[in-house]
């Protein structure tokens, strides 16, 4: 009876915390805004049937049509990291090398929030995602690692519903429900000289322009420069999510091979151990 009673003490506790600390009113001036994703999971245990739309017009942000249209057949994904990262992944959305990571629940997404701001100076930021399920399924497009949800390739920005900061909690799903396909990626096989088209050869990079490859070096060469050409100014991290977002496999392109040809193509405002931080193709 008393290992009970303790426990109920502390959910009472807790309940009585977030009651106090006006989660869903109070002078939002003062109010760091990442206390709703707390507040979010501990609905989420009281009630797991809980909609995130209903949550959201609690706490003054506009209702997600995508959940909505997708409700029963869903997942609630969080994402922590910095601000100014966040603002990136809403215009270009996610993408890293070795896949792409989300939660179910807000702990994890919440500390690397916190920690991203503090190691680049900045603000933290939470981006909460809606994945349809008929759209990502399970051992094809993720899989479930350590409690964590984990993408196998880039996922667009329209599966973002909601940008969550230390000031707003804010919707921002305007225009992201239309169907998205995803880019095509370039493909190589290892081959004798090194990592070529296994289709065809060669295979074609525009059509319009004629320009055309056949090893993964001759493709590395075309995606920068059209990188540079669309982007005119852009960080080495850019860079690399945008080529190894469209290569398969990732390791048909070094990281070696890839630094090098930034560090001389491009004109270079710092150093790190990414290469340059700031580049300008000197072509553009």
């Amino acid at each position: 009876m008393k290992r009970r009673s303790q426990v109920g003490g502390s959910r009472r506790r807790l309940r009585r915390r977030l009651k106090l600390g006006d989660l869903l009113r109070g002078p939002k001036w003062e109010w760091d805004f990442l206390h709703i994703a707390e507040a979010y999971a501990a609905r989420q245990q009281q009630r797991a049937d809980s909609s995130l739309n209903d949550f959201a017009v609690e706490h003054g942000a506009l209702a997600s049509p995508l959940y909505q249209e997708t409700k029963e057949r869903n997942l609630v994904l969080w994402h922590g990291t910095s601000l100014e990262r966040a603002e990136k992944i809403l215009e270009h959305g996610f993408f890293h090398c070795k896949g792409v990571w989300m939660a179910v629940k807000t702990s994890t997404p919440l500390t690397f929030a916190r920690n991203r701001a503090r190691e680049f100076d900045g603000r933290p930021a939470i981006l909460v995602s809606v994945i349809d399920l008929d759209r990502y399924r399970e051992g094809v497009h993720f899989d479930e690692r350590w409690g964590e949800t984990r993408f196998r390739d880039d996922v667009p920005p329209d599966v973002v519903q909601y940008l969550l900061t230390d000031r707003e909690f804010r919707y921002v799903g305007e225009g992201r429900t239309a169907g998205y396909r995803l880019p095509v990626k370039a493909s190589f096989v290892r081959r004798k000289r090194g990592w070529a088209s296994p289709t065809q050869n060669p295979a074609t990079f525009d059509a319009r322009l004629g320009l055309t490859y056949t090893m993964a070096s001759e493709w590395l060469g075309l995606k920068l420069d059209r990188f540079f050409a669309e982007q005119r100014r852009a960080t080495a991290l850019e860079a690399f999510c945008a080529v190894y977002a469209n290569c398969h496999p990732t390791e048909a392109i070094s990281r070696e091979k890839l630094a090098g040809w930034l560090m001389s193509e491009c004109e270079t405002a710092a150093r790190s151990r990414w290469g340059p931080l700031l580049c300008r193709s000197r072509s553009a």
